[in-house]
């Protein structure tokens, strides 16, 4: 099984750039995706989620958060 992250950042002051193209193809590929710590409010988490409803792919979304005990 091969598991293909959208790049992050390498610092908090650098980002890496990925194209549309490259990303579309990730995504294309993709058998599952899964969503973390994402707030969809980004243009690439909406494409993702058009992508895996066109192609009936199972979605997965952990958004971690820290309780207060």
């Amino acid at each position: 099984m091969t598991v293909r992250t959208y790049p992050q950042r390498d610092n908090a002051n650098e980002r890496r750039r990925t194209s549309a193209t490259e990303t579309r193809r990730w995504l294309e590929a993709a058998k599952a995706i899964v969503f973390v710590g994402t707030s969809f409010a980004v243009g690439v988490t909406e494409q993702a989620l058009h992508l895996a409803a066109e192609n009936d792919l199972p979605t997965f979304s952990f958004n971690v958060v820290a309780e207060e005990p």
